[in-house]
């Protein structure tokens, strides 16, 4: 098989399998070098060149093999759930800041304070057409995202949604913010939850904005357990939960992490899962 044949076939392994074949053949491994540097895999289907979960390692498509590799290895060591498509190396590289931000909460924190934390890789959905209307100045409507929903041990369950908005026609500053945590049916149980985490925003430079965190559960907010403070943010509070652009993408989707506390710690313990 000749070295193109070869590396239009990698598109068909997953990043580990098409790592392992790029060791045992140099052809293969200057061959995936330069699609990326090219801007990745031509492919029929645009909205997907790449994915990533706990099963499914398909990266190389849009970056290279190191950095898939050490993109895979962060989201390993943070214990990363959920999953998401991606379809270019800007989304990636945003993704790959986030989690070297998680990482250094995870350093400062430490190793078994940072066991109760749990982190989610997914992506928030909303309706194409009313992002439009906002967008393109036809609406001032806030956006809201389909719930996203958590599942934790002995049938506690709880849901997000993620809003975005616009203040006025004449400015260019969206603004994305957590709507209050949602307790899904009956819940007998004394639970805290504290969500926070970042999103790819929707301009050319795939920029990442983190937002505000929110509280919820069942715990009297006279007694919390959870302590509200700016773990979550290392950088200018400005910046957090707005950004402007002159030039807003359009968008039915939106790249997020999102890293959730619970109290008590035996639910954050045990798996949880997550329906988008």
């Amino acid at each position: 098989m000749h070295s193109w044949e070869l590396g239009q076939s990698s598109i068909f392994l997953t990043t580990p399998e098409a790592s392992r074949l790029a060791l045992a053949c140099n052809d293969l491994s200057t061959f995936l070098e330069n699609v990326v540097a090219d801007g990745g895999f031509g492919n029929a289907c645009q909205l997907e060149r790449a994915k990533f979960s706990r099963g499914l390692i398909w990266l190389h498509p849009i970056v290279s093999l190191k950095d898939a590799a050490r993109f895979a290895v962060c989201a390993h060591s943070l214990r990363l759930g959920g999953g998401a498509t991606f379809t270019d190396q800007s989304e990636l590289r945003s993704l790959s800041h986030i989690l070297q931000t998680e990482a250094a909460y995870a350093s400062r924190v430490g190793d078994v304070v940072d066991t109760f934390s749990k982190r989610f890789l997914f992506a928030w959905k909303f309706d194409l057409e009313r992002i439009v209307d906002l967008l393109e100045n036809r609406s001032l409507l806030e956006v809201v995202s389909d719930d996203v929903s958590f599942t934790c041990r002995h049938g506690i369950s709880f849901a997000l949604n993620l809003a975005v908005s616009k203040a006025s026609f004449q400015t260019s500053e969206l603004t994305f913010r957590f709507n209050p945590v949602k307790m899904i049916g009956e819940c007998r149980s004394s639970v805290e939850i504290k969500t926070c985490g970042s999103i790819i925003v929707p301009d050319p430079q795939r920029s990442v904005v983190k937002l505000e965190p929110v509280f919820g559960g069942t715990r009297s907010p006279q007694s919390p357990a959870i302590i509200a403070d700016n773990e979550c943010d290392d950088s200018n509070p400005l910046a957090v939960d707005r950004k402007s652009s002159t030039e807003w993408l359009h968008f039915s989707r939106l790249l997020s992490i999102v890293r959730v506390h619970i109290f008590p710690i035996s639910l954050c313990i045990a798996p949880i899962s997550l329906r988008t």
